[in-house]
């Protein structure tokens, strides 16, 4: 088919050159190129959306990790707060109550670090590696 022939305005006519005929082999080899193009946009928008909200959690995540590690600081500065007035004997209780105390406290402040550090700072990236090998 040469341009003369194709169905278009005059203005296009002149502006489209014909090399040779479009055979099915042609037009296969043009569908794995969608194809690709389609993948490869699939594959931009998962990783654009995944480094915005690691961009949003960012400083979040900072805010909640400062504030936790004060918080933590506070308890282990009040332990041993307890302990010293404990040794000095300005504080007088049963040893049990002093000795379960300090153990208790000690314990939910690990319990504390250890719970909020696997759930501030979750695996996603395995999962985001995850998806991208589903596209």
């Amino acid at each position: 088919m040469m341009a003369d022939e194709l169905p278009f305005s005059e203005n296009v006519r002149d502006k489209v050159k014909v090399l040779e005929p479009v055979q099915p082999a042609d037009m296969a080899e043009w569908h794995k190129l969608q194809e690709a193009l389609d993948k490869s946009h699939k594959l931009r928008a998962v990783v654009q959306s995944w480094q915005e909200q690691q961009n949003a959690e960012r400083p979040l995540r900072t805010k909640f990790a400062w504030g936790l590690f004060w918080l933590a600081f506070i308890q282990v500065l009040a332990l041993f707060l307890f302990a010293f007035l404990l040794g000095f004997k300005v504080i007088e209780v049963q040893e049990w109550v002093a000795v379960t105390f300090l153990l208790g406290v000690f314990a939910e402040t690990i319990a504390l670090v250890l719970i909020v550090t696997k759930y501030l700072f979750p695996e996603r990236s395995q999962q985001v590696l995850e998806t991208i090998e589903k596209l």
